[in-house]
């Protein structure tokens, strides 16, 4: 209510949560920014300039001992990813069924990364 002058109300609704959003049970949720739905059912993302949500960003962790030239790959694999790339490959995996290795290599070709 601080941040945005919204009275809202906690329901936990689990794995229903964007089902209850389109449904109209529920007006605002916070769902991962990498969720295929957001592409499926056409949501709408909301900005959050005063920084009410922390930020989810994908970041690949290695040891030490990882060997510097698969790196430099990984970091151009990064570099490439966007949030809406993202959402793209969830919605190749969880609706369009394709593999995990068709898509990353779909995914590298297009990116010029193969």
């Amino acid at each position: 209510k601080e941040k945005y002058g919204v009275d809202v109300t906690f329901s936990a609704t689990a794995d229903t949560t964007v089902d209850e959003l389109v449904a109209g049970n529920i007006q605002v949720a916070n769902v991962y920014s990498a969720d295929p739905n957001i592409k499926t059912k056409d949501l709408v993302t909301l900005e959050d300039p005063k920084g009410l949500f922390l930020a989810s960003h994908v970041v690949p962790l290695v040891s030490s001992s990882f060997p510097s030239d698969a790196a430099d790959v990984i970091n151009k694999v990064s570099a490439a990813l966007t949030p809406e790339g993202l959402v793209a490959l969830n919605v190749q995996s969880t609706q369009d069924q394709k593999s995990p290795a068709d898509i990353a290599k779909a995914w590298l070709s297009e990116n010029g990364l193969s």
